[in-house]
């Protein structure tokens, strides 16, 4: 339990860090975007990096969940207060879409594709 408290923080630490490092400017112009992307090229590549431990991060949780759901349903597993790790990553996601929608939905549907390329029955 204690080892996925720490991944879930990790994840949102990571998520944080990503929104706070790739700015969505409003209104969105393409060009603004991807030109402050290119004129520091050590913050994107730091938010790059923070992404994509991110998701790792949040996927492999997401996907420990969903395999442990299922054998509990099949109930070849009990369940256990561990159990509930799905409902910190739902808070944790929240959190970071109401810090910036954008960037965590982008982050969102990165987790859900890796999830349903890596989980298997």
């Amino acid at each position: 339990m204690l080892r996925n408290l720490v991944r879930i923080l990790a994840g949102m630490l990571f998520g944080y860090l990503y929104i706070k490092w790739v700015p969505i400017p409003n209104p969105f112009i393409a060009a603004d975007f991807f030109l402050t992307l290119v004129v520091d090229p050590v913050r994107f590549f730091t938010a790059a990096l923070a992404f994509t431990a991110g998701f790792v991060i949040n996927g492999n949780l997401i996907k420990e969940a969903i395999q442990r759901c299922i054998l509990v349903i099949k109930r070849q597993a009990s369940f256990k207060a561990g159990d509930l790790i799905l409902l910190f990553i739902i808070f944790s996601l929240t959190f970071l879409y109401y810090i910036g929608p954008v960037q965590a939905l982008v982050l969102f549907c990165f987790i859900v594709i890796y999830v349903m390329i890596s989980i298997y029955f």
